[in-house]
């Protein structure tokens, strides 16, 4: 099980102009309070090699809403003893 705190950054590109060979872009970044929930799992194969996988819920806390980002991750992992 897990769970934590902090914040949720995003980056968006308003617009986008080409002037000649240049180019203007016009970004907005945002930054809001965020929380997650989540669990995992990892087996050990090996002393040495294991595979897990792990989900998470991600709460990012906006004005008038609190959009949900889902994320799951798998891999392997391994241990130096």
């Amino acid at each position: 099980m897990t769970a934590g705190i902090g914040s949720f950054t995003s980056d968006t590109v308003m617009s986008d102009v080409m002037i000649g060979r240049t180019r203007f872009e016009d970004r907005r970044t945002a930054s809001n309070f965020a929380t997650n929930v989540g669990a995992g799992v990892n087996y050990r194969i090996t002393d040495w090699v294991g595979v897990g996988a792990d989900y998470r819920t991600f709460f990012v806390h906006r004005d008038e809403s609190t959009p949900r980002v889902h994320r799951f991750s798998a891999g392997l992992t391994f241990w130096v003893k």
